[in-house]
């Protein structure tokens, strides 16, 4: 299978966002909860906030599937001081 075709499409205004394909992850939840405490591997997403950052910060991430669908997901990130 393919991985996603990965793109920030709302970047952040504190930080910057990087992409590090193959990494592995237990899941949480999921929308059925079939998958919930499987291991899958995929790309993680990683937030840097830069110097002087505070407060929080958002961001989205669009994932352009295999099948041509695309996934939309915006997180939001407290920075640590």
């Amino acid at each position: 299978m393919a991985e996603p075709q990965l793109s920030v499409t709302d970047p952040p205004r504190q930080g910057d966002v990087s992409f590090e394909p193959g990494q592995d992850t237990t899941i949480v939840s999921s929308a059925g909860g079939t998958c919930t405490g499987a291991r899958a591997g995929g790309t993680g997403v990683y937030y840097t906030a830069r110097a002087g950052a505070t407060g929080w910060d958002r961001f989205t991430v669009s994932a352009r599937l295999a099948g041509g669908q695309t996934a939309t997901r915006t997180f939001e990130v407290q920075i640590a001081e």
